[in-house]
Formats: structure tokens, sequence, C-alpha cells
């Protein structure tokens, strides 16, 4: 296991031990999640997750200074990596919380192009049973489980309000902790940093915590889980509060791209959860469609949202399952190719793998021109 923190990012050690603030725009959005009700969907946080979940593909030092310029500025962030090649797992989690300590966002790296355990976890959708009822996805599952120990404990800090970086700072002797020094210059611990960053002007230690939780493609599948296996945590009374505060904790998960996670049993057991999950749908993105039919029956739960010209608008349509793996991805392939290797206009396949790009997600929540995704 590989644990990375940065602390305050975007500010940095010297900026934090001289008080400096965090912008406005980080004020805002940091106060703006966390008075979203929970279940409610915010064109805002949509824009913001789809930029997480895209730079969580990068690693930690850039992902930082993405999501700084993005509305996060001085929030400390924790990078989790587990891999396993035998057990077919190379899992990457990012946990973000604000300076004020009652925000957490949870995000989740999906498949890399290059990886290829991870093309080998989103294949072994064999099923296996899940904790509070139904099968899912045992790549998924077996993915999630492997960073959950640690990412269980760095939860129950943040609802607890206490930092995130001072827990991996108790638990240095089962885990490598660098949250305090990762930044250039940094000598002090990131616990005693944490009490220079000024705070946002409405205090946000006021406000109720909240929790997001977000993931594109793999990251999106894993996103979903997590989520499940926190309510059936918050059941089991894990988490030492009752189980309508941690449900509550809980306020969205918005995914991007996402594949099927579980059976009809499954999608039963987290209606509930449903009415807070979030499933962004580009185009003719193939991976919502998979699993293909020929590796399980496979079912989506909670709310979709298409692509529009006007950004995202609510989807009724249900999304179908693929019939076989070879043929779908042979059409996908086919279907980006010809859009964008050599466009063919008028030539429309039901399925792409171009459509798949967190970049297309970025856009389409920015509803802005190409380019800005790196303003």
């Amino acid at each position: 296991m590989i644990v990375r923190g940065i602390h305050a990012m975007g500010i940095g050690a010297t900026g934090a031990e001289s008080g400096k603030p965090i912008s406005e725009a980080s004020k805002q959005n940091i106060l703006r999640l966390l008075r979203t009700e929970e279940g409610v969907y915010d064109r805002a946080h949509a824009r913001t997750f789809s930029f997480l979940s895209a730079w969580t593909y990068s690693d930690a030092g850039t992902f930082c200074a993405a999501m700084s310029r993005r509305g996060l500025e001085g929030c400390d962030c924790v990078e989790i990596v587990t891999r396993n090649d035998a057990l077919f797992f190379d899992t990457s989690a990012l946990l973000i919380q604000s300076p004020g300590r009652k925000l957490t966002i949870l995000s989740f790296r999906g498949t890399q192009p290059q990886n290829a355990i991870n093309w080998l976890t989103d294949v072994s959708a064999r099923a296996e049973n899940f904790t509070a009822g139904g099968r899912v996805h045992g790549g998924f599952q077996r993915a999630l489980r492997s960073v959950w120990p640690l990412l269980q404990d760095l939860l129950k800090a943040g609802l607890g309000g206490q930092s995130i970086c001072a827990q991996l700072e108790s638990t240095q002797e089962k885990y490598l902790s660098q949250c305090g020094v990762a930044k250039p210059g940094g000598s002090e611990s990131a616990a005693s940093l944490a009490s220079t960053i000024a705070f946002p002007e409405e205090d946000e230690r006021a406000l109720t915590p909240a929790l997001y939780i977000t993931g594109h493609s793999l990251g999106g599948a894993l996103a979903a889980l997590a989520a499940a296996l926190l309510y059936a945590q918050a059941d089991a009374g894990v988490f030492d509060r009752n189980r309508q505060t941690v449900r509550s904790w809980l306020r969205g998960v918005y995914t991007y791209g996402q594949p099927m996670v579980g059976d009809t049993a499954f999608q039963r057991v987290n209606e509930e959860l449903g009415k807070k999950l979030f499933r962004h749908v580009y185009g003719r993105d193939i991976v919502p469609r998979l699993p293909p039919r020929i590796m399980g029956d496979f079912a989506h739960f909670g709310q979709r949202y298409d692509s529009s010209d006007a950004g995202w608008i609510h989807g009724t349509r249900p999304v179908r399952q693929a019939i076989t793996l070879g043929l779908s991805n042979l059409i996908g392939v086919l279907a980006w190719f010809m859009q964008d290797v050599i466009p063919l206009q008028g030539v429309r396949l039901p399925f792409s793998w171009g459509h798949h790009s967190p970049l297309n997600y970025m856009r389409t929540s920015l509803e802005a021109a190409p380019g800005a995704e790196f303003d």
C-alpha cells in the first residue's frame, strides 16, 4: 500500500504558516457543497466532480494543483494506492477534506488505458455476494475492499470533524504517512499546520458535515459500491454513530461513464441510496452498457443524467446491457476510429469508446469551449 498526503493544497506550507486565506471562489464552493441537502442534484457540483474524477487519473501533486483552481484550495488531500497483480486489482483513491473539517470528498481513479491490471479488474465480472444483499461484480468489490480498511479509518475521522492527516499520523505504524512533509519546505506536522489556515468568513465548522463520493469509469463503479458499503456499515454500527446520522452524512454520489455494478437484488437493497446516486452518461458511451449480458445479469440503479447541448438533463430511458464483450468492444473501437481518427459524416454506431473520455464529461459539465478544462 502507498499512502501520500498533501496539506492545504494550493497554499503550501509557507502560506499556511502565515495564515494565508483561501480564495473567495473556494470559500463559496465549499460552503455551497456543505449547504446542499442530501439527495439534491446540483449542476455546479456536477462541474466540480467531473473535474475531480478526471484529474484523479493524475499523480497527487498534479491533482491537487488542478483542484485548487477548481474551488478546493486549502483542502487536505490523501492518496491511497493498493495493487495486487495476482488478485487483479490496482486501486487508487483520493480523499479530500476542507479546512474547517466539515466537507469530505472521496474520488476513485478509473481504468487507466495502459494498465493491464485495471482491465483485468473490469473483466473479472463473476458475481459475489454483497454485505447488505444481492450480488455484485467481483472485480469491483475486490478493488474497493483493498483500500477500504484505511479509508474507513479516515472517513470516521472526517465524520467526527477530525483531521484526516492527523488520523494518518496516529496510524503511522501501520501505514506510510507523508501529510506533513509532502509539500516542499514543510517541516511541521500536518496536524499543527491545520490550525494556521484562515477559515471562510462564515465558519464552515458551524455547518453539518457532508460527504460526497465520485469517480469516472471504473472509479464510478467503485464510488457506487463505496456508497452502498457505507450504508451497510451504518446499519451495522461500524461508524459508532446512529444509522441515520451516517446515512445523512452522504449528500451525493456523482459518477461519470459508470458501468453496472450489481444485479437486480442489489438494486432493490439500495433503492434508498439510489436517490443520491447521480449517473452521468455522455452520448453513446459504451461503458454504461457493460458488463455485457453474457458475463452476468447486471442492472443500474440511481438517477441518470444524459448529455445535451444545454449540459446535463435528467434521463428516463433505461440503459440496456450490451450482449457480448467482443462484438460490443469492436463496434465501440470502430465508432471511436470513425469519430476521432478519420471522421466520417453521417455514420452512427450504437456504442463508442470515444464517448467514454473524461474530456467529454468535463466539457458537458462546463458547457464551455474545448480547452477550458485546463484553465
